[in-house]
């Protein structure tokens, strides 16, 4: 089994906010995105805030060219999915 290096995670509510920062940790900062767009995006690199406590990470739009990630994880509602990149 290959070592999970770069993590990306798609869904930062409710489930993605409770395991974002441990992720990060586990990775590294710079191994570690968000898929982000629109008003969510925006909110999240200027307040970059989760559940009152500071929080930053990398976001990139869905459409960003990147390498592909070890680990995707989806972590949106269900009727969210059909948008999902």
């Amino acid at each position: 089994m290959r070592e999970i290096k770069t993590v990306t995670l798609i869904g930062l509510g409710g489930i993605g906010c409770s395991i974002a920062r441990e992720l990060c940790q586990a990775v590294g900062f710079e191994n570690f995105h968000v898929i982000a767009d629109g008003a969510r995006r925006e909110r999240l690199e200027t307040e970059g805030v989760i559940n009152r406590e500071p929080c930053r990470f990398q976001i990139v739009s869905p459409d960003a060219q990147m390498e592909p990630a070890n680990l995707v994880l989806v972590t949106v509602k269900f009727g969210a999915l059909p948008k999902v990149p």
